[in-house]
């Protein structure tokens, strides 16, 4: 097996599990591609962050329309994009993987059912687009990135390291003011940029559930909401 077919496997495998939300419990995002009922905005607008990130009805409004409700914004394009080159290999879409409920069955099946509530899916293999689907969106949609933002950041940072305005061995606390004093000063910025801070900020269902949690608070850090009356 190619390696790239080896890395799209283990891809498929993880985004074939469902959310944690019970599909009974769910709206088909397909009856959200015209727009929302008033009634789930304002619902989501006065919703936790937990809530938020369920897997719901809730979490298919903040996902489309974060800026309504987090301090964050949708800046428009104003130059030409830089087109990616298209090499479309079909067979991605045929890899199969167990599916936690669905049993065997390949990414074209996964992303075709309403019961996956998947929206979009995108292959870039060496600056080339070689495979992409978008059951669930339309071309002016905007979704919440969240982790897809990470290469972003990270080349950014990476360029300034190049250029050496910034040193990755030092602490991420000499570049960021507010974690001077904190537990993040012994983390250096290479550390940051593998993931590997070694702090205790576990990200998983059982963690986001808890109050008290490292992990919840840094996502209500993150999105800039008080914790015993603090940001």
């Amino acid at each position: 097996m190619n390696n790239w077919n080896s890395n799209l496997l283990s891809l498929a495998m993880a985004l074939f599990i469902p959310v944690a939300a019970n599909a009974q419990d769910r709206t088909p995002i397909e009856d959200f591609m015209d727009g929302f009922p008033i009634e789930l905005a304002e619902r989501t607008k006065s919703a936790s962050l937990l809530t938020w990130l369920a897997g719901g009805d809730e979490s298919v409004y903040w996902n489309m329309r974060t800026s309504e409700i987090v301090p964050t914004a949708i800046l428009p394009r104003r130059l030409p994009t830089m087109q990616f080159g298209e090499q479309l290999i079909p067979q991605i879409g045929a890899i199969e993987a167990e599916t936690e409920n669905w049993g065997t069955m390949t990414l074209n099946q996964f992303l075709a059912r309403p019961d996956s509530y998947s929206q979009a899916f995108m292959v870039v293999y060496k600056g080339n687009v070689v495979f992409e689907s978008y059951p669930r969106m339309r071309p002016s949609d905007a979704h919440v990135w969240m982790s897809n933002s990470k290469p972003t950041a990270s080349l950014l940072v990476d360029i300034l390291i190049s250029e050496g305005l910034i040193d990755d061995s030092a602490s991420i606390a000499e570049y960021v003011d507010e974690f001077k004093g904190t537990a993040w000063e012994g983390v250096t910025v290479n550390h940051v940029m593998n993931m590997a801070s070694g702090l205790d900020i576990d990200d998983t269902a059982a963690t986001r559930a808890d109050p008290n949690s490292h992990a919840h608070r840094l996502y209500l850090a993150e999105f800039g909401f008080p914790v015993n009356g603090k940001v």
